[in-house]
């Protein structure tokens, strides 16, 4: 197995976790254990893909993180040009997703995340305010990729139930 170097960042319980390889991979973190947990799940989704992938316990994997905003700057995050707006792809259980967000700090949320036939979206950055999900909180594999998205990517998805 070949080095790596990890960096490790937590502010507001977003963990954001960045490797010489890699572009980075943001969670959402409730607690001390969450960020273990988080840290130790990179590594051995790093060790996985570098044995070639044929014993891996998690199917979730991102592809891509890419930054669409060239002005990102955490220190002008909230209403002065700088928010993060990535674009996340990942596979899951074999199908395809992506998250792209292009919210735009304090003047609101814009997210559009697919995974295969599934939809979720929420514009509050314009006056319409809209809000849709294809996710359904009785179905058990909408539940699963709802709860992996998170862990994984940090990103909540509201099912069609509680629209």
């Amino acid at each position: 197995m070949k080095d790596f170097e990890i960096t490790v960042s937590l502010k507001d319980n977003e963990l954001l976790i960045v490797a010489d390889h890699a572009k980075g991979v943001k969670s959402y973190v409730e607690n001390e254990n969450a960020v273990l947990r988080c840290i130790k799940n990179y590594i051995e989704m790093y060790v996985w893909n570098e044995k070639g992938g044929k014993k891996m316990k998690k199917e979730f994997k991102i592809i891509d993180w890419v930054e669409q905003n060239p002005f990102v700057d955490p220190t002008r995050s909230n209403n002065g040009g700088g928010y993060s707006q990535p674009r996340i792809d990942f596979t899951y259980k074999g199908k395809k997703g992506f998250i792209n967000d292009s919210s735009c700090g304090e003047f609101g949320e814009r997210l559009e995340i697919v995974y295969g036939d599934k939809v979720y979206y929420c514009d509050f950055v314009s006056q319409k305010n809209l809000e849709y999900s294809d996710f359904s909180k009785y179905k058990h594999n909408d539940r699963q990729a709802v709860k992996e998205i998170r862990n994984q990517t940090g990103y909540k998805i509201y099912f069609k139930e509680e629209l």
